[in-house]
């Protein structure tokens, strides 16, 4: 017995492995009547990465009962088309991929004000040295994310006033108003690595300690931030090294929201951002 089928296939848990868009076929050894014979699924050799060899069942087929044999074998292609179906819808999108949430080009899946938000040189840039920055403002992601891990750097330059900016997360935008209300990951005016409640209890739930900023920050130039929100659990990392491990005793925060972009108010300053990558992680147990 032999057919073949081709499957949009990754990885049916540890037991089975058939590579994307890959090409197998199936094949029967005759055996002596009435003896049990495996039903194998194997490699063509024909599609780049696929897995060489490997069972799919064994079932008890009769070489000399064609009728039986018949049947056996349209059941069998029927789990396996059941099979192949119910694993590519499953697999479509998998949990734990870090995915870019900006392509370095284009502000899509992002929503704001686009006369002062824009791209240059491959990062999301707002402001200028040559003005002043009248108000608070955020780009925002037009999707809300529950557990994560971000990865991102960014640069801020400025004088004159309030030099900072942010990363909201859990957030939410205020009705009629400029400004994002949720967590945010602090950075310029010596808040770099400091967990800040914006617009909700208007206060630091955690800083960075003095010492540790002043030893890793590069001002002026790129930094790197890490940010993991996980159930009540948040941690902040700048440049690699740890600065914030809160945990939240209020159940009734939010632990899903937007995410956004802060350029701080009151001073002529400019603000970068790029390599935002993120992780969606499981989601936690309800509170």
């Amino acid at each position: 017995m032999q057919g073949v089928f081709h499957a949009d296939l990754k990885a049916i848990g540890s037991r089975y492995s058939v590579a994307r868009s890959s090409c197998v076929y199936f094949h029967h050894e005759p055996t002596p009547r009435n003896l049990q014979a495996p039903l194998q699924i194997a490699s063509t050799g024909n599609c780049k990465n696929e897995p060489a060899h490997f069972a799919v069942a064994e079932r008890t087929i009769c070489c000399h009962c064609p009728s039986l044999n018949n049947v056996k074998t349209k059941t069998m292609f029927s789990i396996i088309g059941i099979l192949v179906l119910g694993i590519s819808q499953l697999l479509e999108v998998r949990a734990g991929d870090s995915i870019p949430i900006f392509d370095g080009k284009t502000l899509n899946g992002w929503e704001g004000n686009t006369n002062n938000w824009r791209v240059e040189a491959g990062a999301i840039v707002a402001g200028s040295l040559e003005r002043r920055q009248p108000h608070n403002e955020f780009l925002a992601t037009r999707r809300e994310f529950g557990n994560f891990e971000l990865r991102l750097q960014y640069k801020l330059e400025g004088t004159n006033g309030f030099v900072n900016g942010g990363i909201q997360f859990w957030s939410q935008r205020v009705p009629n108003n400029f400004e994002v209300s949720g967590y945010q990951a602090d950075l310029g005016a010596e808040t770099d690595g400091n967990l800040y409640d914006e617009s909700r209890r208007n206060r630091n739930l955690m800083e960075a300690k003095k010492e540790t900023r002043e030893k890793v920050l590069r001002p002026g130039d790129w930094n790197d931030y890490r940010i993991r929100a996980e159930g009540a659990h948040i941690q902040l990392w700048l440049n690699g090294v740890k600065t914030v491990d809160y945990t939240e005793s209020d159940e009734t925060i939010p632990q899903r929201g937007i995410i956004a972009l802060q350029i701080h108010g009151g001073a002529w300053t400019k603000v970068q951002y790029r390599n935002l990558v993120i992780e969606e992680l499981p989601e936690t147990r309800s509170r």
